[in-house]
């Protein structure tokens, strides 16, 4: 397949995952779309998941370099930290807007939608959440070398960033005001105990 005929396809896979869901695609109808045959689209993925996989892995490796580069333009850990942040919850809150019913345009018809894409591909949201582990981390890790940032487990705390951000994304579909300020409160609540607080001790297993 020409990178041309691959684009189209992954176009069309994304337009018809995003309009029907995932159980409901058809890979007919991705193929029509993209002006191939059925038969050319199992030549380069095994399998309806794998073609999603694909999808996936190129709207999130997007997001990811497009949060990364906010958090280069920004010159202190503190800053990093709140403009990660800043462009995650952007992008949530755009991913779960009702109003963006294609996934090619990073948004869901519905939470179910959302959550029915990450179910059918573990593996590429299992992938993501790592990098956005180790990117948390690595701010994490210059704050305490830098001395602006107090706090033990630098991984432990990235893992709890961003499983509180994988939760507030299912409050994002509902978004108001309230909710809104209230997870600003919580990151500067945040950021603030890491500049002027002192170690807490590693959580451990009972």
């Amino acid at each position: 397949m020409s990178s041309d005929a691959k684009k189209a396809l992954l176009e069309a896979a994304a337009d018809v995952f995003g309009h029907f869901g995932f159980k409901k695609a058809s890979v007919e109808d991705i193929a029509r779309l993209a002006g191939v045959g059925k038969g050319t689209v199992y030549l380069h993925f095994d399998s309806k998941e794998a073609l999603l996989e694909a999808v996936m892995r190129q709207l999130l490796g997007q997001d990811g370099a497009e949060v990364e580069a906010q958090v280069e333009q920004a010159t202190s850990p503190a800053d990093k930290l709140r403009a990660f942040f800043d462009a995650k919850l952007a992008l949530l809150e755009r991913m779960t807007r009702r109003k963006l019913a294609t996934f090619k345009n990073r948004g869901f018809a519905s939470m179910e939608t959302a959550i029915e894409f990450a179910g059918a591909s573990p593996n590429v949201v299992a992938e993501f959440r790592e990098r956005d582990i180790k990117l948390v981390t690595s701010i994490l890790e210059e704050g305490r070398s830098a001395g602006v940032f107090h706090l033990d487990d630098a991984r432990i705390l990235a893992v709890g960033i961003i499983d509180f951000l994988m939760f507030t994304s299912v409050k994002i579909i509902t978004w108001d005001d309230e909710s809104r300020i209230a997870v600003r409160a919580v990151v500067n609540c945040l950021v603030g105990g890491l500049l002027a607080g002192t170690p807490s001790p590693s959580p451990k297993e009972s």
